[in-house]
């Protein structure tokens, strides 16, 4: 006899959940681990345990949830690996998102440190035609003049924009979350991979670090104007990819030493 709310009843609902997408397999495995776990139980009270030992014994001895569905993996593996695939893809996608929202608060914390020019200032060179220098004026009226008003335009793009990515970030990432806890999403088969989720976040990351980072300081360097805008990023990228090394190193079974 099984105990309401006791731990094999947790064990079978939460191996429940993971069992979404593995089939028929994981339908007559969660019949196996039940029939086996009634089993369990009743020998370990006849052996003199109590009740919840008896539980707590033989849930421990059949090891984590995730572990067993992952053995059952296999058997789906093409459907399952797009799905996980999916998944990782779209968790990936709204931390970029994030990503590049935390970008325009740097950004906008560059500009209020050292002068919007430096976000979003044009290099030597750049003109613009009455009618454009008269639109940028219209908005900025307190500018002073044609540079300084699109400078001042400029900057408001660069630092809203990249705010309003970051909130549909937010919200994708929320909604994410949200699937995951709705079948058959929340199932193991549903799950991002750690690896694929720790290699695309190192390498999208060091990409950006790279590309972004490295011209942007050097421009900075050299006092170029407008190299806040792309040192921003970069400075987010160098982050990001410091954090996503955990991940990966995890997923590889790797420790720092």
């Amino acid at each position: 006899m099984i105990s309401e709310g006791g731990a094999v009843e947790r064990y079978l609902d939460r191996l429940f959940d993971l069992m979404a997408g593995t089939g028929s397999a994981g339908r007559r495995t969660l019949v196996e681990v039940e029939d086996h776990l009634h089993e369990a139980v009743a020998g370990g009270v006849a052996a003199g345990m109590t009740q919840d030992e008896a539980e707590a014994e033989a849930v421990r001895r059949f090891g984590s949830p995730k572990e067993l569905v992952r053995g059952l993996m296999p058997a789906n593996s093409l459907s399952v690996a797009l799905r996980r695939l999916v998944s990782s893809a779209a968790l990936l996608g709204a931390v970029g998102l994030i990503a590049i929202g935390i970008s325009g608060g740097v950004a906008a914390g560059f500009g209020a440190a050292f002068g919007s020019s430096y976000v979003s200032g044009d290099p030597p060179g750049v003109t613009y035609t009455a009618t454009r220098c008269a639109d940028f004026l219209e908005y900025y009226p307190d500018a002073g003049s044609c540079e300084a008003a699109a400078t001042a335009h400029h900057f408001d793009e660069v630092v809203s924009y990249r705010l309003a990515v970051g909130v549909l970030g937010v919200l994708s990432l929320l909604t994410f979350l949200a699937l995951r806890r709705v079948s058959p999403f929340k199932g193991l088969a549903w799950s991002p991979r750690a690896d694929l989720v720790g290699i695309g976040g190192v390498g999208a990351f060091a990409a950006g670090a790279v590309v972004l980072g490295i011209p942007a300081l050097i421009e900075t360097i050299l006092g170029t104007a407008g190299a806040g805008a792309y040192l921003s990023a970069g400075v987010v990228s160098v982050i990001g990819c410091t954090a996503f090394v955990p991940v990966l190193l995890r997923s590889l079974r790797v420790r720092p030493a």
